[in-house]
């Protein structure tokens, strides 16, 4: 690419790899959901970002799906009850085709208030469970632990998680 795309690429600083579901805060999906972004005559494709914003799931959900709080992140998500940025009650696009788009951790509820949020990066998407109304991501802290394991050359450049730490084996052929 010769010119950086509209937004600021992120560095390992914009990583939060010891966040764990916190009451309070909010979290939030970003992806191109594919019914929003469907091919334009010509083969070009719409690039229509969707957010979906909300607080942490309770902890019943992490149980009903078998998932720790420290691998995996949980949302709620009732897509036909989202608020719009008009403050108005909508449903949704549905989020298939997200999976891989970042899931953000964007502050307690009194740093937005105060404008002294720093949005971070915890996890990537992975699964959306419609009966359960919820979105899920894998913790950003697996990968990064896994690089610093089959990449020991990179280790030092990578956050520390203080939950996760993984074994990797690499077999080379």
């Amino acid at each position: 690419m010769l010119e950086p795309p509209g937004t600021p690429p992120l560095s390992p600083s914009d990583l939060d790899v010891g966040d764990l579901p916190a009451s309070q805060t909010s979290y939030g999906f970003v992806g191109f959901p594919g019914s929003e972004n469907r091919p334009l005559p010509g083969f070009k494709f719409q690039q229509s970002t969707v957010y979906y914003g909300g607080q942490p799931s309770g902890r019943d959900k992490y149980e009903r799906l078998g998932y720790d709080p420290r691998t995996h992140f949980i949302m709620s998500f009732e897509r036909e009850r989202m608020v719009d940025r008009f403050g108005k009650i909508v449903a949704v696009p549905e989020p298939y085709g997200m999976s891989g788009g970042p899931v953000f951790k964007l502050g307690t509820f009194e740093e937005i208030d105060n404008q002294t949020a720093r949005p971070q990066v915890i996890a990537l998407t992975i699964e959306w469970w419609q009966r359960l109304e919820v979105l899920v991501g894998v913790r950003i802290a697996l990968l990064t632990e896994t690089i610093r394991q089959a990449l020991p050359d990179v280790a030092s450049g990578l956050p520390h998680s203080p939950h996760v730490r993984t074994s990797v084996a690499v077999n080379e052929i």
